[in-house]
């Protein structure tokens, strides 16, 4: 385990819910410790700190899977909050050519 200068940070406090499985506390810790060590930032107290979590929930739709890939996600990134999965191609979305447009547009004239 990586230490950190502040060691409050490690686990979600008493007084806020959980709203994953146990594992989720180790993801919230490793969330909670990304964001000392970047941006020298600790949750000021249970209010934001439950409020962070439960933009976390919005976000995720409540599934805990898709609730880590945020997080992972953000961690990776080094940004301040939570935001959407990006949905990456690694290139491999294949861009139309003027020949795909111009077939497209023929296929849809004659169904009309």
């Amino acid at each position: 385990m990586l230490k950190t200068e502040n060691m409050e940070q490690k686990t979600i406090p008493d007084g806020v819910v959980n709203p994953f499985s146990e594992k989720f506390v180790e993801t919230w810790r490793i969330w909670k410790m990304m964001r000392w060590e970047v941006h020298k930032f600790k949750y000021k107290g249970l209010v934001s700190e439950q409020m962070a979590l439960k933009h976390l929930v919005d976000l995720s739709d409540g599934l805990e899977e898709k609730a880590v890939k945020i997080v992972e996600q953000s961690c990776r990134m080094e940004w301040k909050g939570f935001f959407p999965l990006r949905q990456t191609t690694h290139g491999t979305r294949k861009k139309k050519t003027s020949a795909d447009v111009k077939s497209d547009l023929r296929s849809r004239i004659q169904t009309a």
